[in-house]
């Protein structure tokens, strides 16, 4: 079966294969579905589920487990070989490609608010390893006992999950550990540990023969680069884009190409500025990519000290934002967050009145807020908290903005990403040198980082009532 061959030597081949019969298997799996075959339709999931995931297709292999786990029938769902394994009576699917197809549901169920394709995944994980352990490999069997300790609050239970696959024998399992890590740490604000753990993961995917993972590791380590201005950077989200290119995820490629293209760019690669004009030409149709490009473009802009330009592609951003369709909101707050920054610099150099600024930024924090409070992501909220930082220190609200800037970096803020731009001259006016810095930072290393969300929320209301 092709999906036996997703991870190792022969990935290339049969990813393209199944991408080539893909008509022929939505069919088969929809005439499995219908005849209510489980154990086919769990042979053919699988390999459809893994092909959209690495392509970027999450909403896709949602939308398909919710038949395969009866989520709208709960008739169904009471005789169903998949959810209550052997009290079905009923033939079941094999435990290997079950397990597989699970995992990859629940992994995938991370881009939507339903919780419900999760929770039924999980629950037939733990039926299959409670009456067929045997039957489901080492490998599956560790990343499916970790799963749960990712769902904790608790960075150190997540941290200890990573750490338990990392042990394992199985260099692909390897792979996943570290690269949990590498996330679990940039979200803690320990940026220097998630690169070591990023560029491990690369190789540990490269020894399993996994492109997707390497992508992934690869783009991780060029993405948490950029606030440190590495020179690196680049060479990373090149390889990243390359392997993304060899397995077919010509989205997620697109979208790292965009930010190697603002590094180019502002180093003066004239086509790397091109490619930047043609993606921000997107505007609605990739929302995303479009409105990074034009973010990209505002930076270049900006450092030829053409500020009307800067603010007219910011201008433009508000626009794509408004239009925004996409489930995904991690991008939405640094996007909205960047703007308002962008307003306020614009503001500071005299080409647009402070009222407008203050107005225009206001508006992009608090249409920031929701989506920055219900996000797991803590860099993610460290990046409204930075914007936030930056609109105190613009209207003098001193405790304020040094408070929204120690808890962004506490927490960790990937807002470079979209926009590498140092602090405003007001802000860093505000915060002074590193060592005037450090005894309010050190003050928070020693509270967790609950207490910082929870601060950063009472600052940021305060500031935009």
């Amino acid at each position: 079966m092709l999906a036996a061959h997703f991870i190792g030597p022969g990935q290339v081949e049969a990813l393209h294969r199944c991408a080539a019969e893909q008509d022929n298997l939505v069919a088969g799996l929809r005439w499995a579905m219908a005849a209510d075959d489980e154990p086919a339709a769990v042979d053919v999931a699988t390999a459809l589920f893994h092909l959209w995931s690495v392509r970027g297709l999450h909403l896709e292999v949602l939308a398909w487990a919710r038949g395969l786990l009866h989520i709208d029938d709960p008739q169904r769902r009471l005789r169903s070989t998949i959810l209550r394994g052997a009290a079905s009576g009923r033939p079941l699917p094999n435990a290997e490609r079950l397990a597989w197809t699970c995992v990859v549901i629940s992994v995938n169920a991370g881009v939507s608010a339903d919780l419900r394709p999760a929770v039924l995944a999980r629950r037939a994980l733990r039926t299959l390893l409670t009456e067929r352990p045997a039957e489901v490999s080492s490998r599956l069997t560790a990343i499916a006992s970790a799963l749960p300790g990712f769902d904790a609050a608790d960075v150190e239970q997540s941290l200890k999950s990573a750490t338990e696959m990392v042990a394992h024998p199985d260099p692909y399992v390897q792979g996943l550990g570290l690269f949990a890590r590498a996330a679990v740490r940039e979200n803690g604000g320990l940026p220097e540990a998630s690169i070591s753990d990023a560029e491990q993961a690369y190789h540990r995917f490269e020894a399993a023969g996994d492109h997707w993972g390497m992508a992934m590791a690869a783009g991780a380590v060029g993405q948490f680069l950029v606030p440190g201005g590495d020179a690196r950077s680049a060479e990373w989200l090149t390889r990243s884009v390359r392997h993304m290119e060899l397995v077919g995820a010509t989205q997620d490629a697109r979208s790292i190409r965009v930010r190697l293209d603002v590094q180019l760019a502002l180093t003066g690669d004239a086509e790397a500025e091109r490619r930047l004009g043609e993606t921000a030409a997107l505007g609605q149709a990739e929302q995303i990519d479009a409105a990074q490009a034009l973010l990209g473009l505002a930076h270049l802009a900006w450092q030829r000290e053409r500020y009307d330009e800067a603010l007219a592609h910011a201008d433009e951003v508000t626009r794509v934002l408004a239009g925004w369709v996409g489930p995904q909101p991690q991008p939405r707050v640094m996007l909205r967050a960047t703007a308002a920054i962008i307003y306020l610099r614009v503001a500071q150099v005299g080409r647009v009145s402070g009222t407008d600024a203050t107005i225009q930024a206001a508006a992009m924090l608090s249409l920031a807020r929701e989506d920055a409070l219900t996000s797991r992501d803590l860099p993610v909220i460290g990046a409204w908290a930075s914007g936030g930082a930056e609109f105190a220190a613009y209207r003098g609200d001193v405790e304020a903005a040094r408070e929204l800037a120690v808890l962004a970096k506490r927490i960790g803020t990937q807002i470079e990403m979209f926009f590498p731009f140092e602090n405003g001259e007001r802000l860093n006016a505000i915060l002074g040198n590193e060592e005037q810095r450090e005894p309010l930072l050190a003050a928070w290393r020693e509270r967790p980082p609950a207490a910082a969300v929870s601060r950063i929320r009472e600052l940021m209301d305060d500031l935009l009532a």
